[in-house]
């Protein structure tokens, strides 16, 4: 059996498809070539339902084995940080620290603690101003683009909206646009432009919400020539899905459903199928607040989305569409019953950044 799995792995990994190999690699126990692919993955293909096996392989290698590969100890410590499972980042966190404090190589040192202080911008989500910190840390420490959040990583984390991922604050949503613009720079160099159009996307949002539709509208068209340019199939999606709502207020349902569209075709096209889900939340945010509740997908009705294949992040935006489907259902008793857990859900996105 050992050796079906190692066929199978090698087989993958000869076609780039280093996640697979992972997993093979695991299951016959041949851990130096499962944490070599896991870093050849770079991390683009984690996603909610990865989350399992990736703490499984990281339970059953061996320490020594694990001390050879920091760079994917820090791919595993970002799949913890989108569980949520913060006490379990906790131990690996430590366990790179005292790798990269034992390196003895200056050089090698510099290297690790750069990424190190790429994956603690991770894990500040949502602070834009403590991820912006941690990026001009790891900048001043790396010669080059960051091998654990490349340009193919899911910037958005499976978000529709770039404002629901970083408006944190009342009042502050000025402030928040000009940090991202400010920032983006640092970033792009850091990480091979992953992201390209955040600043846009952020920024037409922004015009959206206070209603001037017209300026939304140029800046969406800003982001998705940047997302088209650099492959950022998220920034597309979020493009994709305020251009809808912006058409559907204008009067132009059927043009907006065209575009609503399009992010399937999207994602279908650019074979990035982990963003299935977002696609699927877009259409039932539009047909939720159009009454057409049948179209809403049936994991999304159900009111419980721990197993499903969503980052933790995105839990409190399907909430916010399942709160509007109960509303239209007239299920206000429901709605008040789960308002506790809803608001557990937003709140549980705390930063892990200090730890």
């Amino acid at each position: 059996r050992k050796e079906v799995y190692r066929s199978a792995a090698d087989w993958h990994s000869g076609r780039g498809q280093h996640f697979l190999a992972t997993i093979y690699y695991y299951r016959g126990g041949f851990f130096e070539e499962m944490l070599r692919s896991l870093e050849l993955d770079r991390g683009k293909s984690l996603s909610g339902r990865s989350g399992k096996v990736i703490t499984e392989a990281y339970r059953a290698c061996p320490p020594e084995i694990r001390r050879g590969h920091p760079m994917a100890l820090m791919i595993i410590a970002i799949q913890l940080s989108l569980m949520n499972q913060k006490d379990f980042f906790r131990e690996v966190m430590s366990e790179i620290r005292s790798i990269f404090r034992e390196e003895k190589s200056e050089e090698t040192r510099n290297e690790l603690r750069g990424e190190y202080y790429v994956l603690r911008g991770f894990a500040a989500y949502n602070d834009l101003e403590k991820i912006t910190g941690f990026q001009k840390k790891a900048a001043g420490y790396l010669k080059g683009p960051s091998a654990i959040e490349g340009d193919k990583c899911d910037w958005t984390l499976g978000a529709p909206s770039v404002l629901y991922m970083f408006y944190r604050e009342r009042g502050s949503l000025d402030e928040l646009v000009r940090t991202m613009y400010d920032s983006r720079q640092t970033y792009y160099s850091l990480t091979g432009n992953n992201g390209r159009g955040a600043e846009y996307m952020l920024d037409a949002e922004a015009h959206f919400v206070r209603g001037d539709l017209e300026r939304a509208e140029i800046l969406t068209f800003r982001a998705l020539t940047d997302a088209e340019r650099y492959g950022q199939i998220g920034i597309g999606i979020c493009a994709y899905f305020l251009q809808a709502r912006i058409f559907i207020l204008k009067g132009d349902s059927g043009k907006g459903l065209q575009t609503l569209a399009r992010i399937h075709e999207l994602i279908v096209d650019s074979e990035r199928y982990g963003f299935i889900h977002t696609g699927e939340i877009c259409r039932a945010f539009i047909y939720a607040q159009s009454d057409q509740d049948s179209f809403i997908p049936k994991w999304i009705r159900k009111g419980s989305y721990e197993d499903c294949d969503v980052y933790h992040t995105m839990e409190s935006f399907i909430y916010i569409v399942f709160g509007r489907l109960l509303i239209n259902e007239g299920e206000y008793s429901r709605l008040l019953g789960m308002e506790d857990r809803m608001y557990e859900s937003a709140r549980s996105e705390e930063h892990t950044s200090e730890l």
